[in-house]
């Protein structure tokens, strides 16, 4: 599989390093502290100011292929992603 994994939330960079190193996970984490990203991909909870837990796969052009949502198990993200590809 030729893809590239990136994690994205509101999180602080340092709190993204700690997580990161702390877990061992491949891939990066990025800040998106003003929740730009999150509104653009409409991940946003606005009522109680959370953002929703959801995988993206993405094309080479950055289109969306498919979506993955599940607020509770995060393990279910990759499960779904893995089965689809």
């Amino acid at each position: 599989m030729n893809v590239k994994v990136v994690g994205i939330s509101q999180d602080t960079i340092d709190s993204h390093h700690k997580f990161k190193k702390e877990n061992k996970l491949p891939f990066e984490l990025l800040s998106d502290s003003k929740g730009k990203i999150a509104k653009l991909y409409k991940a946003t909870i606005p009522v109680i100011g959370m953002n929703r837990r959801i995988t993206y796969l993405l094309d080479k052009e950055l289109k969306i292929k498919a979506v993955y949502e599940n607020m509770f198990s995060a393990d279910s993200h990759v499960k779904e992603m893995i089965a689809s590809m």
